[in-house]
């Protein structure tokens, strides 16, 4: 019987700089609050990612940020409501929030 060995593929430990992380975040998010995005850039360096770029780990790490601190998404599951299901009720909230964080700040008018 012929038998074929699995090697795993290895692919690089990433682990982005912080001021890389805070252009890119004022780069394709200039609306997210400068707290949040301190936030956002600790999480992110604070972890090593595996066959990923600095635009997806940030993109991961805001849909997490946005789905455990601002949505109701814990509560719902709590409540017992399935994580898929769950998700899919809190994505217009986190797709709103997205589209709010896209564009700069407006300023604040007297």
């Amino acid at each position: 019987m012929e038998t074929t060995e699995l090697t795993p593929i290895l692919k690089p430990v990433r682990r982005f700089d912080p001021n890389e992380l805070g252009m890119h975040l004022k780069a394709h998010h200039p609306g997210c609050p400068k707290r949040v995005r301190k936030k956002l850039i600790s999480n992110i360096i604070e972890r090593p990612w595996v066959g990923i770029s600095l635009g997806g780990a940030v993109g991961i790490t805001i849909e997490n940020y946005l789905r455990h601190n601002i949505s109701g998404y814990d509560n719902l599951l709590r409540l017992g409501i399935d994580r898929k299901y769950a998700r899919k009720l809190i994505r217009p909230q986190i797709d709103a929030i997205l589209a709010l964080w896209r564009n700069p700040p407006t300023p604040n008018l007297p």
